[in-house]
């Protein structure tokens, strides 16, 4: 249910420093700082790729801004982002939302609950 206003997406920024902040955020703080990042995106047409973009993202997730901002300064985990992204792709992910389960079945986009129960017998080995 995201309201996307494509007037004010100017651009696609390169994602890299997003993936890191998400990173960086570990578990606790994840889910809000993609939340952040696909609001600031996809409904104020902020560029997520602006280092100030991402430091008040990184503030308003509990981080501390001084300590991102050199961290965000560094190379700190962009080959370790750089892995998983070509982790994903070898895997066939190519956008977002992409899940995969059981480390073999690979879902692309919003699915319907019956592919979804069909996946979870399978994985089971519940195969009718």
């Amino acid at each position: 249910n995201i309201k996307i206003n494509f007037s004010k997406i100017k651009r696609t920024p390169n994602t890299l420093d997003a993936h890191r902040l998400i990173h960086w955020a570990g578990p606790r703080h994840q889910k809000k700082a993609v939340n952040l990042l696909f609001e600031d995106y996809f409904i104020n047409g902020n560029d997520i790729s602006e280092k100030k973009i991402l430091i008040n993202i990184a503030k308003k997730i509990g981080l501390n801004p001084d300590d991102f901002n050199q961290l965000l300064s560094s190379d700190e985990d962009k080959e370790n982002i750089y892995q998983r992204i070509k982790n994903a792709s070898d895997k066939g992910v190519n956008g977002v939302p992409c899940f995969i389960v059981n480390n073999t079945y690979v879902l692309q986009g919003a699915q319907p609950t019956t592919l979804w129960l069909k996946v979870i017998d399978e994985v089971l080995g519940n195969t009718n």
